[in-house]
């Protein structure tokens, strides 16, 4: 079978307050899966929490998009705009994760466009934010070829069993003054 076939059925779409037990239990495998590749811990976050999340999902300048095969969540990244007026087009795309069994597959492409989609709809938006672990070099290059662009590095964001690790910090412009 062929990543084509694979992917073939897959979903990808915004999530709904219905959505918030499958969303928790899946961030929460995410982040005991990958804990080089997210600051945040399965013990505190807030995306673990199914109450939470299901009242997020109504806020406005906040989403989280999916990806579903056969119905089961797959893949995912969150949507979150700046709510001080002076930095109000400016979003930001964080969590992106894929299961490990269907990584390698443009789950994490699709979802990132979804996101990014998302920003373009909201009005007023001009720039696109996110980071990436200086270790998921498959993940910035994915980001490069969507048409982010490093503008920083922060050393030592965060130490996983004793390793420090630093955040590359990306953006995109999407209106039409960057062009």
């Amino acid at each position: 079978m062929t990543d084509a076939m694979d992917t073939a059925g897959l979903e990808v779409r915004t999530l709904k307050p219905a959505d918030a037990a499958e969303y928790a239990a899946w961030r929460r495998a995410m982040l005991i899966d990958s804990p080089r590749a997210y600051t945040a811990d399965p013990s505190t976050d807030l995306g673990c929490d199914q109450q939470g999340v299901a009242a997020s999902l109504v806020k406005e300048g906040y989403a989280l998009v999916g990806a579903f095969i056969g119905g089961r969540l797959i893949g995912s990244a969150g949507v979150l705009r700046e709510t001080r007026a002076k930095l109000s087009h400016r979003v930001l795309i964080w969590g992106v994760g894929v299961d490990p069994m269907w990584r390698g597959r443009g789950v994490g492409r699709r979802v990132t466009e979804e996101a990014v989609r998302v920003a373009r709809s909201w009005p007023g938006v001009r720039v696109v934010h996110l980071s990436v672990t200086e270790t998921q070099t498959a993940a910035r290059a994915m980001y490069e070829r969507l048409g982010f662009v490093a503008w920083g590095t922060e050393p030592c964001k965060m130490i996983v069993d004793g390793e420090e690790l630093s955040d590359v910090y990306m953006m995109m412009r999407v209106d039409r003054r960057g062009d």
